[in-house]
């Protein structure tokens, strides 16, 4: 097991398997792409965030990298 600490949601997902969001006690589990939804993230960050999706089909670890 390995613990790997970012608030950089592009690293999240390209780099892991399954997060935990921790805001004082646990916010949400599980794949990244299931639970950094924009609903999540806007409670986490507050409201004034923008989000923006971008979903390929087929893969799930590519090489170029996600804005949020």
């Amino acid at each position: 097991t390995v613990f790997f600490i970012s608030h950089d949601i592009n690293i999240i997902y390209t780099q892991v398997d399954h997060v935990l969001c921790l805001n004082r006690k646990l916010f949400c589990s599980g794949a990244p792409w299931e639970v950094l939804t924009e609903n999540h993230l806007k409670r986490l960050y507050g409201s004034d965030i923008r989000y923006y999706e971008h979903r390929h089909t087929g893969y799930r670890h590519h090489e170029h990298q996600h804005r949020v």
